[in-house]
Parts: structure tokens; sequence; C-alpha cells
């Protein structure tokens, strides 16, 4: 059985409206508790994570042996969070980064799309995300929907040198080599050895999990939440009844 979960945030921690599910984290600590390694890996910041996913696991009052099978693996790996035994630690690494001067064009052209904005938490790539405040109707979250379909074929053609990812709720333009493969790469870095991992992920860039986990020889299971058909992959792929965090609810309850 799993000794490690590896879980993507947006549309698996959350649901489609990027509210954090609390009963999945329950369960994230629940599992940690039960001694399985717990990497959430994220585009997000660790702002993001620091004010969203951690203090709900901190009101569990998770014991300093819990906290230390948790980490959080954000920016695709150029930032991560570890207990050192005292706290929480800043890991960091701006190897692969996005160039300052390619960052504040894109800054300068988000106007282009209204319902977006710019993320400034994010270090080390761009990422233009929608304004979820301004999703007052169904209409709105098409015209959403719409913009950053738009924004991805624009900012690919624009800076066709860098890498251009829509998710869920966001676009974010990376250099090369930084996406959910390398976070898998920080993942184990910090983990360490594992046997077996469960995989949690809701879009086509998360299968690269998978693959990486392949061609690290590490046995894995992978349940996409998407609510989209499920991508070609190189590997079986499981889908739950519910999607995103109904979908990582029912498959982390499950587990023992």
């Amino acid at each position: 059985m799993y000794d490690a979960i590896f879980l993507d945030c947006d549309g698996v921690v959350t649901d489609k409206k990027a509210r954090v599910d609390k009963r999945v984290l329950f369960e994230v600590y629940r599992l940690a508790h039960a001694g399985k390694n717990i990497a959430f890996i994220t585009g997000r910041s660790l702002t993001w994570l620091s004010h969203n996913i951690v203090p709900v696991i901190e009101h569990f009052n998770p014991s300093p042996e819990d906290k230390a099978k948790l980490f959080f693996i954000g920016e695709y790996g150029n930032r991560w969070l570890f207990f050192s035994g005292i706290g929480f630690m800043h890991g960091a690494d701006n190897s692969n980064s996005l160039p300052v001067n390619v960052r504040a064009k894109i800054r300068n052209e988000i106007a282009r799309f209204p319902l977006l904005f710019f993320d400034e938490t994010k270090e080390s790539f761009v990422s233009l995300e929608v304004r979820h405040d301004a999703l007052i109707s169904p209409s709105m979250e098409a015209e959403a929907n719409r913009q950053l379909d738009i924004a991805a074929g624009y900012f690919s053609t624009r800076y066709p040198e860098f890498n251009v990812v829509r998710t869920l709720y966001a676009i974010d333009i990376l250099p090369k080599g930084l996406d959910k493969a390398s976070g898998i790469k920080r993942a184990l870095e910090l983990a360490g050895r594992v046997a077996e991992v469960l995989v949690l992920g809701d879009s086509q860039a998360d299968l690269l999990m998978g693959e990486e986990l392949m061609n690290q020889g590490v046995k894995f299971k992978f349940y996409y939440l998407g609510e989209q058909p499920v991508p070609p992959a190189l590997f079986e792929v499981k889908k739950p009844s519910s999607r995103y965090a109904e979908g990582a609810h029912e498959v982390l309850s499950g587990i023992r």
C-alpha cells in the first residue's frame, strides 16, 4: 500500500471556485499521522500555501512527527517548505527562473485581459490568475475561461522561448524544464525513498508527475479529478466518481 501521497492543489485540494476543502486537508493530516509522506506539488507560491493550506492543517493540531511527513512544493519545485523540528523552513532554487525583464513586460500586458490579474506572490515565474471575486454569474465564468484561452494563445506566440500552461484558474508562463516533473523531483529529494505513491491531479499538466515517477522507477497509481475527459497517458489513469476536491476526498478517505 502507499507510503506516500503526492497531490496537486488547484482542483484537488480546492473546488472549481478555488475554495480550499477542509475535509481533504483533514484526510491529509490523518494520513500523515498514519506515517505516510505527503507532498503538495503545485505552481502556487509559498505565500499561498502558507496562508491557505498550512493553517488549516495546523488547526488539526498535528504533532512534530506528523509535520515531518508534510512537504509543500511550490512554484513547481523552485520553492518549498519542510518541517525542521522547530518550525517550517523555506527552501529556494533560482537556477531556472523567468528573467526579471520578462516578468516586467508581461505585467504591462495584463490589461489586455481584465478578468485576470498578475500574481505578485510568484517569485520564479509568472501566473496570470482569474479574478474570482468578479465571477458573479455563469456568463462571467464563461468570459473568464475565454480570456484564459485567449491569453494562453497570445503569450505562447509572444514568448515562444518559454512554456505557457493553462491551468484551471490561471495561465503560467514558465522557463522550459519547470513543470510538475520538476516538482516531483523536489518531492522525492525531500521525502527520501518511497516505495509506492498515490498521485492526485486534475489536468494534462499533472500527468507529468506520473511520467517522472515512471522515469524514476517508482511504483504509483494516478487518479484524475478533472471534469474534462482523461487525457492520453503513458500509464493507467483512474477516475473517481466525483470531480475536483470532492473526488480527492473520495479517494483519500478510502485509504488506511
